[in-house]
């Protein structure tokens, strides 16, 4: 599964809470993020976003969409740098995967154009690019079946060979 900013968790247990006789009586997934060795507790129904991980059929569609995706960035590269942090933060808000890879695609290219400009790259940038990596990557490395490290290059892979 897919939860809110922790990114992908697979499912150790659904029940009630043993970990306080007070706990209401609801539902609760016990989460392990992919990650991490911590452990999540959060109602079935709660309010944190949640959605199944994508499936490799889903992760190749995803790949496939990058360069139309891409061909609808208009203008993004004109977002002044006081807004830039609400335009990321509402791509990552919607959680929709389309949003995510749009986020990456517009730092990615603001981050090439500082350089070609001999300016650094911003901090919004660099910090919201990682984030949406992180997001994005793990969640394709699941499906594919391979190492997050590998999943950069498995989509330049694709895209050229296509």
């Amino acid at each position: 599964m897919v939860y809110g900013k922790k990114g992908v968790c697979r499912v150790a247990h659904v029940g009630y809470p043993t970990f306080s006789e007070y706990a209401p009586k609801k539902l609760y997934y016990t989460l392990i993020p992919l990650d991490t060795n911590e452990t999540i507790y959060t109602p079935v129904e709660g309010k944190v976003f949640i959605r199944p991980a994508m499936d490799e059929q889903q992760a190749l569609l995803v790949i496939d969409s990058i360069p139309m995706v891409e061909g609808q960035l208009h203008g993004v590269d004109a977002i002044g740098s006081k807004e830039l942090p609400r335009y990321y933060g509402e791509l990552l808000q919607t959680h929709r995967t389309e949003d995510v890879v749009r986020l990456i695609i517009t730092a990615y290219r603001r981050s090439q154009k500082a350089l070609e400009d001999g300016r650094k790259i911003s901090q919004t940038d660099q910090d919201y690019l990682h984030t949406a990596e992180w997001a994005l990557y793990g969640e394709l490395a699941l499906a594919l079946g391979i190492p997050r490290g590998d999943v950069a290059d498995f989509i330049k892979n694709r895209l050229e060979n296509r």
